[in-house]
């Protein structure tokens, strides 16, 4: 089976139905280093030469293979001389002496590298087993290393070990029209597609290989999108990530990466740079310098060339002449200025023109209403005036016979003469100043219930915006007035007073609300009580506090009459609905009774009520005799 071909890194050749590696120094010119050497005849080198057999071809009898000397722990470290996603190691020891044999890999010499991550155990056929049989170690995620250490943890043993190979898992290249462009610098021109995707591939491809773990990413940070719709993109064909660069702009300038993500996290990544060729822009000519004489106007490079594009041609200012407008008015006011309701008030506005020029200026008046300036209305109490003040300079003014709350806004002027209207002026912000007005006490018509809490509400219109008290019943200040917890007492009139700096006495604005009261009735009394026959009597009844709610219903109580309070009170119910004198039966006859009145609306009985309604004693009659107490 000599000459058969295994999957791997390294050339392998099958001996004894196994693969070992051939030359693998030769093949990526890796180097070993060991713990110490036996002797010359069993020097690190013969670890990596792919030459584990002796001349039977079925024997090792460790004349081709690395050993140290007797000590603890030795080890074997090999060299890759740059890094690899190491998936597998695989070995040759001889004998006892590759018992107990960890493998690590990494990038770190730390501990001569023996404290690289640790990818498993060699396995063990046996102190006497001298055939050259590859034992595997797989690492379960690959690891990104440059170093590969056989460590044999004993005490005062040998490590021997006939020959080292290993896999990995990937490499990547990025290619332009399959030219390596790693490191280098591509151009293409602004608004241009670039000539055509940019490979990035991974070789070989690995058993473990994942499209997904394939990204590109634009300056290390953004990844590429996968739409087409994207001026940069990419798309993943046949095992290469491609990269589209359509329609060049300043934003696709920059590093490109592409990344492979390996199953351990770890990252392996080459890149290229990418230089838009942008051309300089002007920005627009200015307004010119005299909006009513010769001046100047000037632009500016918007926009430098980068790289290789072209600069900009001409000149950066030049003369201009706007000839006929006025040139820009100035409000006379500061920023902002407040006027008092009803008093006379101005504004003023000042603009000039060419000297050269002849005739005079006027003015325009504006204020913004829904977001758009509107003209002024002049009447006889909104006027607009123009003086001349010197060569060239006119004022305008804009009075106020009685100032209105209407009035308030932003206001600007504008400026005209024969040939033309200037630009606007910056706007004034005129307040208006007005005493308070209440505008409502919610609720207008309030009704508490007894126990309950009710909340009035007053509003005002004014400016400043005004301070509120409450009188009545009860005094607060503020807007609103909380009454918890209602009795009847707190019945009654309540009054809001608002105000505000604008003649704070004189102006005050007051308004007013009755507050009614509601809850079970509270004094109820018996009228009269009249015997009918000598089991029935007639009862008038009355509740003169009804709680300011109708009442529902009546309860008549009577007890016998003996001098004492100890004797039951008995009850009848009656809708208020009835008609009175109500009829108690059920009487003795010549007894002598007391009654009681409490009664009921939608707010239900008082609780204790009856202890205060008055008693009123009677005596039935026998026969015909009737005895009214």
């Amino acid at each position: 089976m000599s000459g058969q071909k295994c999957t791997g890194l390294s050339t392998e050749i099958c001996i004894v139905t196994s693969c070992m590696a051939n030359n693998l120094a030769a093949s990526l010119g890796a180097t070993v280093t060991m713990s110490s050497v036996y002797s010359p005849v069993f020097v690190a080198a013969k670890a990596i030469d792919g030459n584990p057999k002796d001349v039977t071809g079925q024997r090792l009898f460790g004349y081709d293979c690395a050993a140290t000397t007797k000590s603890d722990d030795p080890w074997l470290r090999v060299d890759l001389q740059k890094e690899y996603f190491v998936s597998r190691v695989r070995i040759i020891p001889i004998g006892d002496r590759g018992e107990n044999v960890y493998v690590h890999v990494g990038n770190s010499l730390t501990n001569n590298g023996n404290d690289n991550r640790k990818c498993g155990k060699a396995p063990y056929n046996g102190s006497n087993n001298f055939n050259a049989i590859w034992r595997d170690v797989n690492c379960s995620l690959p690891v990104w290393g440059r170093y590969i250490n056989l460590q044999r943890v004993v005490t005062n043993h040998i490590l021997m070990v006939c020959e080292v190979a290993f896999d990995y898992e990937l490499e990547i290249a990025i290619l332009d029209n399959n030219m390596n462009i790693e490191g280098t610098t591509v151009a293409v021109n602004e608004n241009q597609d670039y000539s055509n995707p940019i490979d990035c591939g991974v070789s070989p491809d690995g058993t473990n290989f994942n499209n997904a773990r394939l990204q590109w990413m634009h300056n290390m940070t953004i990844d590429v999108p996968s739409s087409s719709a994207q001026s940069v993109y990419q798309v993943y064909e046949n095992r290469v990530q491609k990269l589209y660069i359509k329609l060049a702009s300043v934003s696709s300038n920059g590093l490109y990466t592409c990344k492979y993500t390996a199953t351990d996290g770890s990252i392996v990544s080459k890149s290229f740079t990418l230089n838009v060729n942008v051309n300089c822009e002007w920005s627009s000519w200015s307004d010119c310098t005299s909006s009513c004489s010769f001046g100047t106007r000037s632009r500016t490079r918007a926009r430098l060339k980068q790289h290789n594009g072209m600069d900009c041609v001409g000149l950066t200012s030049e003369n201009c002449d706007s000839k006929q407008p006025p040139c820009a008015p100035t409000a006379g006011q500061s920023v902002g200025v407040s006027f008092d309701e009803s008093s006379v008030q101005e504004l003023s506005c000042t603009a000039s023109q060419y000297s050269g020029q002849s005739g005079d200026i006027t003015f325009g008046w504006y204020r913004k209403e829904n977001g758009i300036d509107s003209a002024i209305a002049l009447d006889s109490r909104v006027t607009n005036s123009t003086n001349l003040d010197g060569v060239g300079r006119f004022t305008g003014k804009l009075k106020f016979a009685s100032v209105k709350r209407s009035d308030r806004g932003l206001i600007k002027c504008r400026a005209f003469n024969k040939y033309g209207a200037s630009n606007m002026s910056s706007a004034t912000s005129v307040d208006v100043k007005y005493a308070p007005e209440i505008v409502k006490i919610r609720p207008s018509n309030p009704v508490g219930v007894k126990g309950q809490n009710i909340t009035l509400n007053c509003s005002a219109d004014g400016n400043p915006s005004p301070d509120y008290e409450w009188r009545g019943g009860k005094s607060a200040t503020g807007s609103t007035l909380e009454l918890t917890s209602l009795e009847f007492r707190d019945e009654g009139t309540y009054r809001c007073v608002a105000r505000n700096t604008i003649e704070a006495g004189a102006k005050a604005s007051r308004a007013s609300v009755q507050l009614i009261i509601e809850g079970p009735p509270q004094r109820c009394v018996v009228l009269s009580v009249k015997s009918y026959n000598d089991s029935e009597v007639n009862v008038k009844v009355n509740c003169p506090e009804n709680g300011n709610s109708s009442v529902t219903e009546y309860r008549i109580e009577y007890q016998l009459d003996d001098g004492t309070s100890n004797m039951l009170w008995e009850q009848r119910e009656f809708s208020a609905t009835d008609s009175q004198p109500f009829v108690v039966a059920g009487l003795s006859p010549f007894t002598n009774y007391s009654f009681r009145v409490t009664a009921s609306n939608t707010h239900g009985y008082e609780p204790g009520s009856l202890a205060a309604v008055n008693v009123v004693p009677v005596t039935t009659p026998e026969g015909c005799k009737v005895f009214l107490i």
